[in-house]
């Protein structure tokens, strides 16, 4: 069983830089050595009207994480 590991700012900017190629989602998950949901998911869950942008998505991340357990 593997263990989660969360995305990091810079792998956030890897996507972002990724995308703005128009590389394919498997073959960002290809060169960031992750799964490709991970990928598809990180940009339909922070992508804005403007697009994804990574800093907006390592801000909804924090503000998310202490939103999350027990209170």
């Amino acid at each position: 069983m593997s263990s989660y590991h969360h995305l990091t700012i810079n792998e956030r900017e890897l996507i972002f830089f990724y995308h703005e190629l128009s590389f394919s989602i498997r073959r960002i998950a290809q060169l960031i050595k992750r799964a490709p949901s991970t990928i598809s998911r990180e940009l339909r869950r922070h992508t804005t009207t403007v697009g994804y942008r990574p800093s907006i998505a390592q801000k909804r991340y924090h503000q998310n994480k202490t939103r999350c357990g027990r209170n």
